[in-house]
């Protein structure tokens, strides 16, 4: 394992040195999931988060049910954490998810994103986003012609 977290072992059987990179958030990848627009985030916001190794290759999304729990905070064993905190998920896939900013920041100026050791290709290395004092919500369009 190297400074960045990496892992490197040996494929015997095709005679390389293989490396395991560590998921990675972007560091402008968090942006509201409705504007795309960058800026500080505010607790319940629905953000996407853009990186490598988020989750699976094909995309998790969560089924929500009216009568049952919010929703889960772990998608096809991905991750999403905000100082720690787990962030509901809305959808996750290797390149992008979605989760919700989660009340318990409340009250904090920034805190680290990261996905988390535990999760597929987890332990990323943090990306620090602002709080807001308010929500600034978005607004998703359709066009229809």
């Amino acid at each position: 394992m190297d400074g960045n977290g990496r892992i490197y072992f040996s494929d015997e059987n095709n005679l390389r040195i293989r490396r395991l990179d560590p998921a990675q958030i972007f560091p402008s990848g968090a942006v509201n999931a409705a504007t795309y627009q960058r800026g500080p985030v505010a607790p319940g916001e629905v953000i996407a988060i853009f990186g490598s190794g988020l989750g699976p290759a094909q995309i998790a999304q969560a089924s929500l049910d009216p009568s049952g729990p919010s929703a889960a905070t772990s998608l096809a064993g991905a991750q999403i954490a905000f100082d720690g905190t787990a962030a509901p998920l809305v959808y996750v896939s290797a390149a992008q998810a979605s989760a919700i900013v989660p009340f318990a920041v409340a009250g904090i100026n920034q805190f680290n994103v990261r996905v988390p050791s535990g999760a597929p290709s987890g332990n990323s290395v943090p990306i620090i986003l602002n709080i807001g004092s308010v929500a600034s919500p978005g607004t998703a369009t359709l066009a229809v012609t």
